[in-house]
């Protein structure tokens, strides 16, 4: 009899497509901030955006936003990856402009 499981076939080969975290540098690489430093750091989440907190904790929870969680003097904190972040304002901003572009063709 003939194996014709694709999967079978595929899983023979996963090895050889992973690359071990200890050799991502790029991950490791990660800056990770409170969410009042990054208030701070970027004062158009607030400003401009219209973000809160909150909002950044929603992110996080919907999977928006990397970030991860440590017991500081057994309270829960949340560190938010800088480059996540900063890309997630990017697509917010892309959206903006989309939506700009649709309100213009329409005038």
């Amino acid at each position: 009899m003939i194996d014709n499981n694709l999967l079978t076939e595929k899983s023979g080969n996963i090895g050889d497509n992973s690359i071990p975290l200890e050799r991502n540098e790029e991950s490791n690489d990660m800056n990770f901030l409170k969410l009042d430093e990054l208030i701070l750091k970027y004062p158009e989440l607030t400003q401009v955006l219209g973000w809160t907190k909150e909002d950044l904790i929603v992110f996080y929870e919907g999977k928006l936003l990397l970030g991860r969680e440590a017991i500081e003097d057994e309270k829960t904190v949340l560190y938010i990856s800088e480059d996540s972040l900063k890309r997630l304002v990017e697509y917010h901003k892309s959206l903006d402009d989309l939506k700009t572009e649709f309100e213009n063709s329409d005038a």
